[in-house]
């Protein structure tokens, strides 16, 4: 019999490898990518072409195209789409990010023969028809709407072209408004350049034997070879001076407050260390602003920070919602937790605490060839150094207290946070 009042034992893993994915450039163009692993006969693909939400005219334009694109092609309706897909065990959403756009999907490899000319289809061959855009357009206007009225998002979205400068392009939100601006035609001049820019990448993990890789291969093949250049690069984040921005409504029944903070980039040597630094902040149940802020304090229900880097720059971000009447508070206790976590670091069971969780979140990359393949996505995605994954555990490894407080020290200053506050407060 297992006593379930005793905990059961904790020990360190063993040695964490990250897989290697197989590349191959093949002669059309794509880069293919892929891991062969699993004992069940699937697989999960990310079709990307290299125009994302920081290379658009428009920020709605991947998301319009890449749904409008499952609505129908030369030699299939979108019913006749949807239909083959369900039929065939082929699950398509579309993905969009800041520097690609496409689509993941998740087969039964049995069925592949039956799915993937379809897929090819719909890829090579959209219609983008009007009126069904017209139709599109008007459901996904309502859905931005709707999250455009959460007051979390309207501080993360403000708080992001603070950090990045308001002239950036991923400084850039979709608001209701602006997808009612955008027409069908840009809809079919972003498919054009985006479908026909040098730099589309594949990427496919799961059961990989018995032909499969073949097969989707096959499928690649068929896609004609680009044209265009990539994208250029979009510029680095200019982050706007420390400041407080209040954004008032009258009918908020609480508040959202968001802080950030630029930070390093990932090829930085700091980057690791401020990660680890950042979660023991904010970034676990058991953080500090967790145990002070809901825990002890009772003032949120929850509160996080998290430490995002892309190629055009870094930033720590704090987010937390609390009543209008404790905006103040809130903001006070962050900043009080930084400086505590400088001179006040974590020690003993605390940062066991903070290397077992973040040791338990890299080790669950390691879970499924669907989370091997994703990592070496993501390697794509923010630009990661090669060795990523063998830096982050060296940096577990060898947290000590001192790392924290020095990181906090460095790069976590309250006075300089951007804060942004969304809720019926007029000044905080």
């Amino acid at each position: 019999m297992v006593d379930r009042k005793m905990a059961p034992p904790v020990r360190p893993f063993d040695r964490l490898v990250m897989p290697a994915e197989i590349v191959e450039h093949l002669p059309n163009g794509i880069t293919l990518h892929y891991y062969d692993g699993g004992s069940q006969d699937v697989t999960m693909m990310y079709y990307m072409m290299p125009m994302g939400v920081a290379d658009a005219s428009h920020p709605a334009l991947p998301t319009l195209m890449t749904r409008l694109m499952r609505l129908g092609s030369a030699g299939y309706s979108g019913e006749a789409l949807a239909d083959g897909y369900d039929y065939n065990c082929f699950a398509v959403n579309n993905v969009v990010d800041a520097h690609y756009c496409g689509f993941s999907v998740a087969a039964i490899n049995g069925y592949l023969d039956a799915a993937l000319p379809l897929f090819a289809d719909m890829v090579q061959n959209p219609v983008l028809d009007e009126a069904a855009f017209e139709g599109m357009r008007r459901r996904y206007a309502v859905e931005v709407a709707q999250n455009r009225s959460r007051v979390a998002t309207i501080a993360s979205d403000e708080l992001t072209a603070l950090l990045a400068g308001r002239l950036h392009p991923l400084a850039r939100y979709v608001t209701a408004e602006n997808v009612a601006e955008a027409d069908i035609s840009a809809v079919r001049d972003f498919y054009r350049e985006a479908s026909s820019s040098r730099g589309v990448h594949v990427f496919i993990g799961g059961r990989l034997g018995d032909g499969v890789i073949e097969r989707y291969r096959y499928m690649l093949m068929s896609v004609p070879a680009a044209t265009q250049a990539a994208p250029a690069a979009t510029p680095v984040f200019e982050a706007e001076p420390p400041q407080r921005v209040v954004l008032h409504g009258s009918d908020y029944v609480q508040a959202a407050v968001a802080m950030g903070l630029p930070a390093v980039g990932r090829s930085h040597a700091d980057y690791n260390n401020l990660r680890l630094a950042v979660v023991a902040l904010g970034g676990y149940f058991g953080s500090r602003l967790m145990s002070n802020i809901r825990e002890e304090k009772g003032l949120t229900y929850g509160i996080s920070a998290s430490l995002s880097g892309m190629p055009e720059g870094a930033y720590i971000q704090i987010g937390a919602q609390c009543s209008n009447e404790n905006v103040d508070v809130v903001i006070d206790e962050v900043k009080h937790e930084m400086r505590r976590l400088a001179h006040e670091p974590p020690r003993g069971e605390e940062l066991e605490r903070v290397k077992r969780y973040v040791s338990a979140s890299l080790a669950s990359t390691l879970d499924t060839p669907f989370t091997i393949i994703g990592y070496h996505r993501t390697h794509l995605l923010v630009g990661t150094p090669d060795d990523y994954f063998e830096a982050q555990l060296r940096a577990i490894n060898a947290l000590t207290p001192d790392v924290i407080s020095e990181m906090a020290q460095r790069y976590m200053q309250g006075d300089d946070a951007r804060i942004v506050v969304a809720g019926n407060v007029r000044s905080a």
